[in-house]
C-alpha cells in the first residue's frame, strides 16, 4: 500500500519550506513559529486564478495594526485637516490668475504674481483675510475693499492709476517689507479703518491716504507723499511716526475735528509750500525728536491746541509757525519754534510754556497773544529782533529760573501792565511797553 503523499508548503511569513502531512489542516512554522492553516482543494474543485495571493495574518499581530490605526487615524486626520487650512488659501493663491475676488469669510494668500490690467484687480467681500506678498500689480483700483477686511501687504508694489486701495469700513491694513503703495491716490478709506506701515511707502498725485472718519494711522520708518495732501482724515484723525516722514504739496495731514499727531524718533513733516497740519477744531500735537516744516504756516488750529515738543524738536514756517484763535496750550522744552516773522499769534487764552532749554524765536513778533495770554519762562528763551512778547489784555507773565525775554525793538509791548508780572533769577533785554496803566 503506497505511503500517504507528503505535501511541501512556503511559510507565508518567512519563506521556509513545511512538509506537511496530508491529514493535517494546522501547523505552527518549526522556523519562526508562524500558525498556518492549510486550505487543499480537490481537481474538481475551482482553482483560484494564478495571480491571486493569498495572504495568512496573524491575528494576534492584525489586532496590533488594529490598535495601532485606531490611535494614529484620530491624530492624523486633524492634522492632515490643518495642512489644507494652512496651506490651501497660499496654494491657490499661486494658482489663480488675476483679477480675482477674496469671498465672505474667505482667506486668500496671493504671492508672486505679476499683473497689468483694467478695473479692479482684487475684489473682497466682507470678512476678506487678504495678504499680498512678493508681487507687483497695476490695475486702475488694484483692492476694492469689503467691510472688515484684513489686508497684508509684503514686498509688494501695488499701482492704481485711479487708487491702489480702496477700502470699506472697518479695514485693518498692515504694509510692510518695503513695499510701495502707489496712485492718483494711495489709500482712500471709509470708517474705523486701522492702517500699519512699517519700512514702506505710499506716494500719491493727489492724496496718500484719505477717508471719511475715524482713521488711526502706525507707521514705523515709513514715508507718506501726496503732491496734494499727504493725510486727510476728516474727522477723528490719529496719526502715530516712529522715522515717519509726512510730506503734502498744499498740506502735509489735514482734518476738520479731533486730529492726533503724535510724532517721535526724527520724524518730519513737512509742506514746503502751505500747511504742515491743519485742524479746525481740537488739534493735539506731540513731537520728541522730531520736526514740523511749513511753508507760510506750519500748524494752524483755529481752536483748542494742544502742543508739546521735546528733545531737540523743531517747528519752523517762513511766515507764521502756529496760529491758532482760541484756547491754545504750548510746551516747549529743549526744542525750537522758528517763524520767519511770527512764531505764535494766538487771539484768545493762550498758555505758553518755554522750558529748559526750549526756545521761541522770529523776526519780527516772537508771540502775539491778544487777550489773555499766559506765559511761563523757566530756563529758555522767547526772543526776536522786533518784540519779544506782544499782547493786548489781562496778560500773565513769569519769567524764572535763568529764563531769557530779549527784543530788538522791546521785549514787550503790551497794552496794559500785566496781572501777574514776576520775574526772578532772569534776564530781560529790550523795551518794556504798557501802553495803559491798571
Amino acid at each position: 500500500m503506497p505511503s500517504p503523499k507528503v505535501s511541501t508548503f512556503t511559510c507565508p511569513n518567512c519563506s521556509a519550506p513545511l512538509q506537511v502531512p496530508p491529514e493535517l489542516t494546522d501547523i505552527r512554522c518549526q522556523y519562526c513559529g508562524n500558525p498556518i492553516h492549510i486550505e487543499r482543494t480537490t481537481k474538481a474543485a475551482a482553482r483560484m486564478p494564478a495571480s491571486l495571493n493569498v495572504v495568512h495574518i496573524d491575528p494576534a499581530k492584525a489586532v496590533g495594526w488594529v490598535v495601532a490605526i485606531s490611535i494614529g487615524l484620530p491624530i492624523l486626520i486633524p492634522l492632515v485637516i490643518g495642512l489644507v487650512v494652512l496651506v490651501g488659501p497660499t496654494l491657490r493663491g499661486h494658482l489663480l490668475s488675476l483679477p480675482a475676488t477674496c469671498a465672505a469669510n474667505e482667506t486668500l494668500v496671493i504671492s508672486g504674481k505679476t499683473y497689468d490690467g483694467k478695473g479692479p484687480a482684487i475684489v473682497t467681500e466682507v470678512n476678506c483675510t487678504l495678504t499680498i506678498e512678493n508681487s507687483h500689480i497695476k490695475s486702475d483700483v488694484v483692492v476694492k475693499g469689503g467691510q472688515n477686511l484684513t489686508l497684508n501687504i509684503v514686498n509688494s508694489t501695488l499701482e492704481g492709476s485711479d487708487t491702489a486701495l480702496e477700502l470699506s469700513e472697518s479695514a485693518k491694513v498692515h504694509i510692510s517689507g518695503k513695499s510701495e503703495i502707489k496712485g492718483k491716490n494711495g489709500i482712500v478709506g471709509g470708517l474705523d479703518d486701522d492702517i500699519t506701515i512699517t519700512d514702506s511707502k505710499i506716494t500719491a498725485d493727489e492724496t496718500a491716504i484719505k477717508a471719511e472718519e475715524s482713521l488711526k494711522i502706525q507707521a514705523t520708518n515709513a514715508s507718506i507723499t501726496g503732491k496734494v495732501t499727504a493725510i486727510d482724515g476728516t474727522l477723528n484723525l490719529t496719526v502715530n511716526g516712529q522715522g515717519l516722514t509726512l510730506d503734502g504739496g498744499e498740506t502735509a495731514m489735514k482734518a476738520t475735528t479731533n486730529g492726533h499727531l503724535i510724532l517721535s524718533k526724527k520724524s518730519h513733516v513737512v509742506s514746503k509750500k502751505g500747511l504742515a497740519v491743519e485742524c479746525n477744531l481740537n488739534l493735539e500735537v506731540k513731537l520728541d525728536d522730531s520736526s514740523i516744516e511749513g511753508g507760510e504756516t506750519a500748524i494752524q488750529a483755529p481752536e483748542n491746541l494742544d502742543f508739546s515738543a521735546v528733545n531737540k524738536s523743531r517747528v519752523h514756517a517762513t511766515g507764521t509757525v502756529i496760529d491758532t484763535e482760541t484756547n491754545a496750550h504750548l510746551t516747549v522744552d529743549d526744542s525750537l519754534i522758528e517763524g520767519g516773522e511770527t512764531a505764535l499769534s494766538a487771539r484768545l487764552n493762550a498758555n505758553v510754556k518755554v522750558l529748559k532749554g526750549g526756545r521761541i524765536t522770529a523776526t519780527k513778533v516772537a508771540i502775539d497773544g491778544h487777550e489773555n495770554l499766559e506765559i511761563d519762562v523757566r530756563a529758555g528763551t522767547i526772543d526776536s529782533a522786533g518784540i519779544a512778547v506782544k499782547g493786548m489784555s489781562n496778560p500773565v507773565i513769569r519769567v524764572t529760573k535763568k529764563g531769557t525775554i530779549r527784543g530788538g525793538a522791546a521785549a514787550f509791548a503790551l497794552d496794559v501792565r500785566p496781572n501777574v508780572f514776576e520775574v526772578s533769577d532772569a534776564t530781560i533785554t529790550g523795551a518794556q511797553t504798557f501802553r495803559k496803566m491798571r
